[in-house]
């Protein structure tokens, strides 16, 4: 019986990096994924505003109440901190808005 030949070794990673071209021709990569700014539905938006508009109203709302009726320092204290929470999250939201919003011509 007659022995087959040894097959040819197969080129390594650093020799087919040093010669592009050379070796077997590579699968296409994914595109990289859209950041969340650009995958943001008016409507999506719309569903995060809303809420959080409502939590700042509804907390300046209670600020002032509390106030005027000589409220307890503590649950002003956290009146506060739920308001600028919710406005940080504002600004954010708004700064993710204005990078995913289109620019040129025909856009309002």
């Amino acid at each position: 019986m007659s022995e087959l030949p040894n097959p040819p070794p197969l080129p390594s990673a650093a020799a087919a990096a040093a010669a592009p071209g050379a070796g077997a021709p590579t699968a296409p990569t994914a595109p990289p994924p859209e950041p969340l700014s650009l995958r943001l539905t008016r409507v999506e938006k719309h569903d995060l505003f809303t809420p959080l508009n409502q939590i700042i109203g509804y907390s300046e709302l209670l600020i002032e109440e509390a106030q005027e009726a000589g409220g307890a320092a503590e649950p002003l204290a956290t009146l506060t901190k739920v308001h600028a929470a919710a406005q940080r999250l504002n600004g954010m939201l708004a700064e993710i808005r204005s990078r995913a919003a289109p620019t040129g011509p025909g856009t309002p």
